[in-house]
């Protein structure tokens, strides 16, 4: 768990409703895992003031550590180039 602040310039004129839909994960909300379809190399998971929460590598997310609300899914490639982001809700 990271606790500095991480500003993403590429988002700050973005709204939720712009968000790349070429994104897809499941359950969402969840309370616990989420499951990320998509090929990636990381994933990274913000939270709406654009500060670092978790980090993964794997395509099952265990999101039970956050506190309930509205995230933000960041995926990157192998070349830490970001492939999409999508609003993730932990209930």
């Amino acid at each position: 768990l990271f606790k500095e602040p991480i500003y993403i310039d590429s988002m700050e004129t973005a709204s939720l409703n712009e968000l790349n839909n070429d994104v897809v994960i499941y359950p969402n909300p969840s309370s616990s895992i989420i499951h990320i379809k998509n090929s990636f190399k990381t994933a990274k998971i913000f939270d709406l003031r654009g500060q670092l929460q978790l980090i993964f590598s794997g395509n099952d997310l265990d999101v039970s550590e956050l506190n309930s609300g509205v995230y933000l899914l960041e995926l990157f490639d192998h070349h830490d180039k970001s492939i999409g982001v999508t609003k993730m809700i932990k209930n």
